[in-house]
């Protein structure tokens, strides 16, 4: 069962509209999402903030794996040390949030916003970064073992200059600089 961030009155969140969750209802999610976790699926709720608005807020060392941020505002958020493994940010705005040494294994980035954001340490193996603009993204020691920038945009060389990748990492044609 998925955990949908609901308006004040109860009703779902149509896909354009913004909900911004109280600090009480995104704990609710975070708990329901981590017996979740715990049970494997058979209690709980996955965390589902599509859509939602969490720009500026703190997810620090959150244990996120597989839910779905798609369409999510989180412009500036604290992602530090999280367990983003397997969450799905398709169409995210991830713009100057950030993400240092944060879990990003297997997760789908398509279309993302990453503009300045800070991916510093971080493990983006099997990423797909497909689409995703990675204008001005900090990815210092981030770790790209079979990722798929090929279609990421902004992407200069020096952004990737210490960044760690392996022959599996696709990286696009032509780098921007």
């Amino acid at each position: 069962m998925v955990e949908r961030v609901r308006s004040p009155v109860g009703q779902e969140s149509a896909p354009a509209e913004r909900v911004r969750p109280s600090a009480e209802a995104l704990n609710a999610v975070l708990a329901a999402h981590r017996v979740w976790l715990e049970s494997v699926g058979e209690e709980g709720r996955q965390a589902d903030l599509r859509h939602a608005d969490l720009s500026g807020r703190s997810l620090w060392r959150a244990d996120l794996r597989r839910a779905r941020f798609d369409g999510c505002d989180l412009r500036g958020a604290d992602l530090d040390h999280a367990d983003l493994s397997g969450a799905h940010f398709d169409g995210a705005c991830l713009e100057r949030a950030s993400l240092w040494n944060v879990r990003l294994g297997k997760t789908r980035l398509c279309q993302a916003d990453l503009r300045n954001a800070n991916l510093d340490h971080a493990d983006l193996s099997g990423a797909d970064l497909s689409e995703a603009d990675c204008t001005e993204t900090s990815l210092w020691g981030a770790r790209l073992h079979g990722a798929d920038l090929r279609t990421a945009t902004g992407l200069m060389g020096d952004q990737l200059a210490n960044a760690l990748g392996d022959s599996d990492t696709r990286l696009p044609d032509r780098r921007e600089g």
